[in-house]
């Protein structure tokens, strides 16, 4: 947890600045961290993947189901917000730092 509790304080100045792809990247961050806090306090160490809700939804049957529905989101965009894409030499690059913006349709 002493990692995971720098990452929402760079989401918020992020986010205060504008930079929303990696406020994004930074919020998914905590996010996964606390996660993998708190499967290791359940005996399950995860090091190495960074798509842990299924897991952690499977251990803690007691969470609601909207923080697994809202981490399995962030890790989704968590990526995305990081990486340029490019799949379709028809269609325009993604660029996370030019597509995310502040209220738009994807419930950011």
């Amino acid at each position: 947890m002493i990692e995971a509790k720098s990452d929402p304080d760079a989401a918020k100045l992020l986010l205060d600045g504008e930079i929303y792809s990696r406020s994004i990247y930074h919020s998914q961050q905590a996010v996964e961290k606390a996660m993998k806090s708190y499967l290791s306090l359940a005996g399950r160490i995860i090091t190495d993947d960074h798509r842990v809700s299924d897991r952690f939804a499977d251990i803690f049957r007691e969470m609601p189901v909207e923080v697994v529905r809202d981490a399995k989101f962030l890790e989704h965009h968590g990526t995305r917000s990081r990486y340029p894409l490019f799949r379709d030499p028809s269609r325009s690059m993604w660029i996370p730092s030019r597509e995310y913006i502040r209220d738009d349709d994807r419930g950011l």
